[in-house]
């Protein structure tokens, strides 16, 4: 596995110098020759450029996800490079991401995770857009709590049904590795729908439907995972946003097993999560409100839970 890790990477690193002079090669061939004369030196290839920050602070009321939970603040603060290779349907972008992440109640999910993202996009005709996606992840990244290491690869398809209307598909093949638990080291794989719809007045509806299979190493932590999720988000002036959304994932296990009328019988999970959250621009800077509670049930008493997760932060773009 390790392997296939790193072949993974070295495919990724030319993937990103292909795209890179690729981008180049776009970008120089959109200017006429006219105009490429009377310049005094070719274009970079990147030239749109942002670097931003963020404090983000996380309320849980069951940090561990366990039945008796352990109430814990999360304190994180990060940056974030993005590079672009235009200002308009870019070819190719960068996003690196760092952050230090620190928690009361428990040291489990204490580090410093890096995540690194490249994102091939070429329309090819005006309603069809194909885009390659790939992320490699340390120690997680500043949006969950996974202390893994990741390497991903995820093509997408999409297509502008009219003005208003998207149709997304896509597949995954992700490569897990824990630094803590090499028994949940796995080979994931998922395929995902999705469609949007935006309203005339800037609200956008959203629901997207994920099949996924989870093969580790340990047989207690292979799954099959189908998951379905719906938003609406909706603009209440030129400044602020809210947004309602709702999940719901059944996980089935192959080798963990749960007593059933005296026969054992695969362990299956039902977890719905409800979301709202609101976002609040001032300035160059961007206020995030979140609440997200979680409900976990399974043929296996023991192991329900219930979650309620408060989430704060502050986003600024500096350039």
């Amino acid at each position: 596995m390790a392997c296939g890790l790193r072949s993974s990477s070295r495919m990724l690193v030319a993937l990103v110098l292909i795209a890179a002079g690729a981008a180049k090669v776009h970008g120089q061939a959109r200017v006429s020759p006219s105009r490429r004369d009377s310049l005094a030196a070719p274009a970079a290839p990147f030239h749109a450029l942002s670097v931003g920050s963020y404090v983000l602070s996380r309320l849980d009321d069951n940090v561990n996800r366990d039945p008796v939970g352990v109430s814990s603040v999360g304190v994180i603060g990060g940056g974030t490079v993005r590079l672009a290779s235009g200002a308009v349907r870019p070819l190719l972008q960068l996003e690196y991401d760092a952050a230090v992440h620190r928690y009361t109640a428990t040291t489990r999910f204490n580090r410093v995770s890096q995540r690194l993202r490249t994102t091939l996009s070429r329309r090819v005709v005006r309603w069809w857009t194909l885009e390659l996606v790939t992320e490699g992840a340390l120690k997680g990244s500043s949006e969950d709590r996974d202390v893994s290491n990741q390497l991903q690869l995820v093509p997408t398809t999409e297509f502008r049904l009219g003005s208003a209307r998207r149709l997304r598909l896509g597949a995954a093949q992700r490569w897990r590795r824990f630094p803590l638990d090499s028994m949940q080291d796995a080979t994931n794989r998922y395929v995902t729908a999705e469609f949007r719809h935006r309203f005339m007045d800037g609200a956008e509806f959203e629901t997207e439907a994920r099949i996924e299979r989870n093969l580790a190493v340990g047989d207690r932590f292979d799954y099959r995972r189908s998951s379905y999720s719906m938003s609406y988000d909706m603009p209440l002036g030129r400044a602020v946003r809210v947004e309602f959304g709702m999940q719901y994932r059944q996980q089935r296990y192959s080798g963990r097993f749960a007593e059933v009328d005296d026969r054992d019988v695969p362990r299956v999970d039902h977890r719905l999560q409800p979301a709202a959250a609101l976002q609040v621009r001032l300035g160059a800077s961007e206020l995030n409100v979140s609440y997200e509670p979680e409900w976990r049930r399974s043929n296996d008493p023991d192991k329900a839970i219930s979650q309620n997760l408060v989430m704060l932060g502050v986003r600024r773009r500096w350039f």
